[in-house]
């Protein structure tokens, strides 16, 4: 059985493969307005992450948001997203950058701007998909897609796209998750595999609230749930949640540790899920000014365990710590090392 400890108690090797993920950048709310496009704060975080020498970066979804009436021209748009996709790159040596989409991707321009597209970027820079699984409609959207990035498996999930200028309400389409299921089966389940998905499951730790969970609509959380505890060493990564508590101690807090029949336990038996932190909680105002808070997670795979590091980008929060504990889950790795 895996087991959880601290990173003190175990010889400091170097990890063959880490993986910095964020979530909820939030670009515009007016900040396309800016030179450049981008907020300061995550810039800096791009650069903090550029000094850690990653091997692949994941950006989880609502890159965009266009709620708050300013809107986006095509013109400003593509400001936007190359100034985000160019500083994501910049900060990874490989250029390696893996995007999935929320909620809120397409609300600015919907299909007339592809907002929600970043199919480009990521085989420009990671080459063709080894699998994927594509929706029609209005524009080409790939519901899923499957890499291997030095000998790790990464299976991304995305929101489908449901025309106009919005995407779906927390779910995944049921042909997502059946290709999920049959990508899963075929790496084998003694395998381990990064998962990247938008939306948490309801019963994730430190919920803002179950309501922003994966929704019942096409039965999406249970199948979620049912799914990945056929697969035990599957880690599933998201963002979204970021209205819930800030990552303040340990990074366990938000991470969640299931059982073989998909039930929260208290140790690592089964699938994990991990918070990827956030650039934009709801505590700090959606302006061009920096947040007092920026949290990113970082996975390092080295031979014996898999380290999961929540990271501060700006001041702590208020009664939090800079430094955050990291915690491993024991694991024999071996077989992907070169």
């Amino acid at each position: 059985m895996n087991k959880v400890e601290k990173t003190s108690k175990i010889d400091k090797d170097k990890p063959f493969f880490v993986l910095s993920a964020v979530a909820d950048l939030h670009i515009d709310y007016g900040v396309q307005d800016f030179d450049p496009p981008i907020r300061p704060g995550t810039l800096k975080t791009f650069e903090d992450v550029k000094a850690l020498n990653v091997n692949a970066m994941a950006i989880l979804g609502d890159v965009v948001s266009n709620n708050t009436g300013h809107g986006c021209t095509a013109e400003s748009f593509d400001a936007v997203r190359r100034t985000v996709v160019e500083s994501a790159k910049a900060a990874v040596s490989s250029g390696r950058v893996l995007y999935v989409d929320g909620n809120h991707d397409f609300g600015p321009g919907g299909a007339a701007f592809n907002s929600g597209n970043y199919n480009d970027v990521m085989k420009e820079s990671c080459g063709e998909f080894i699998d994927s699984i594509y929706q029609q409609k209005e524009t080409e959207h790939v519901l899923g897609y499957h890499y291997i990035i030095d000998g790790v498996d990464i299976i991304g999930i995305n929101t489908p796209y449901e025309g106009g200028d919005k995407h779906s309400d927390y779910y995944y389409y049921p042909e997502s998750m059946e290709w999920l299921d049959r990508m899963l089966e075929k790496i084998g389940a003694d395998k381990t595999v990064i998962v990247l998905g938008h939306y948490p499951l309801r019963d994730s730790n430190n919920m803002y609230s179950p309501v922003k969970g994966a929704s019942d609509t096409y039965d999406t959380d249970r199948r979620m749930h049912s799914i990945l505890a056929k697969y035990p060493n599957s880690i599933y990564l998201y963002g979204h949640d970021h209205g819930g508590p800030k990552i303040k101690n340990n990074v366990t807090e938000r991470m969640t540790f299931y059982d073989s029949d998909g039930k929260v336990c208290g140790e690592v038996s089964g699938f994990i899920t991990a918070f990827a932190g956030s650039v934009a909680y709801f505590d700090g105002a959606l302006e061009k000014d920096d947040y007092y808070c920026i949290q990113s997670l970082l996975v390092s795979f080295y031979r014996d365990r898999i380290e999961f590091k929540m990271l501060n980008h700006k001041e702590p929060a208020i009664g939090g710590v800079k430094d955050v504990a990291t915690f491993n889950v024991m694991r024999d790795l071996s077989q992907y090392v070169k």
